[in-house]
């Protein structure tokens, strides 16, 4: 077998890797995506205080 061939018949035989490293690496951007979409809609605690102040604030008013 000459070179072309052997790097060929690698390639064939290791696609399902390549193609498992692509599938893992959509799954990583997906979840850190939506993970930093979660982020921001989670309020952090200064804000919920923020929030609850300005809630006490409008029922008195």
């Amino acid at each position: 077998m000459n070179l072309f061939i052997k790097i060929k018949y690698a390639l064939y035989k290791g696609w399902w890797l390549l193609l498992l490293a692509v599938a893992l690496l959509a799954c990583l951007a997906i979840w850190w995506y939506f993970d930093e979409k979660i982020e921001q809609l989670t309020p952090t605690p200064a804000a919920a205080a923020a929030a609850a102040v300005q809630a006490s604030k409008n029922k008195t008013l």
